[in-house]
């Protein structure tokens, strides 16, 4: 849906922690978002990344999902999320992924020659602890230091040649806020990416997390409920698993 992360923002009234955007959706990870009672009163985060496996059977999927588009077989029967096909939406997403990763040169190339190739952020993930650690003193700061990690870069931004990119390569994050009125303890709102993702570590995460949920908010523009196909899985989906 759109305008998750605006309405998480205003439900925590930290109008600036969430990454938020007026013309394409900007989540694209899980994001939970605990109190945190520490004494400092520091805002922290903690991004867990990809295992290697992880990101190779992925780097496998979306290459198969560049070349089955290309080729014409926008009907594959290979399902993703809570069944939807190969489309153009799925090519565009696995095209953004592998150049935020590699460059663009990465389309054009095979999963072996990309599987063999290696980055400053592959090296660094797939080499020591599979997690990092982020704390800053204000929700603008944390949520400045986490834009990289959550999504993608703005043209503007990105390196010449494409590539250098983080957030195809993380799992999920949890960030805790100092003593939030709004979050009783032992309670978490999660900002969930849409449901069409090639990674099967992410769409696990999300999956647990929405079995695990007491309450599941779907946030969709009013214009476009009743013909948005990602909203009206998701509802179906919700329906099915209340009965």
């Amino acid at each position: 849906g759109v305008g998750k992360s605006s309405l998480l923002n205003a439900i925590i009234d930290e109008p600036q922690l969430l990454p938020v955007s007026s013309f394409k959706a900007c989540t694209s990870v899980p994001i939970k978002i605990r109190s945190d009672s520490n004494e400092r009163r520091k805002y922290r985060a903690r991004i867990e990344f990809l295992t290697k496996k992880e990101w190779l059977d992925e780097l496998k999927s979306l290459c198969e999902d560049i070349a089955s588009y290309e080729a014409g077989k926008s009907s594959s029967p290979r399902q993703h999320g809570y069944g939807s096909r190969v489309s153009k939406q799925i090519h565009d997403i696995a095209v953004d992924k592998l150049k935020a990763v590699y460059g663009d040169w990465a389309i054009h190339a095979s999963y072996e020659e990309l599987k063999s190739k290696k980055t400053a952020m592959t090296e660094e993930n797939f080499h020591g602890d599979s997690g990092k650690n982020i704390e800053a003193d204000t929700s603008a700061d944390l949520g400045s230091k986490l834009y990289k990690f959550t999504v993608p870069l703005p043209p503007r931004k990105k390196h010449e040649g494409g590539g250098g990119e983080w957030w195809p390569l993380v799992n999920s994050v949890t960030v805790y806020i100092p003593n939030c009125e709004t979050l009783p303890a032992g309670v978490a709102l999660v900002d969930l990416p849409g449901i069409r993702d090639a990674n099967a570590a992410r769409v696990a995460v999300t999956d647990e997390i929405l079995k695990a949920c007491d309450v599941v908010w779907i946030v969709c523009q009013m214009a476009r409920t009743t013909d948005d196909e990602a909203f009206v899985g998701q509802v179906d989906d919700e329906l099915k698993r209340q009965l």
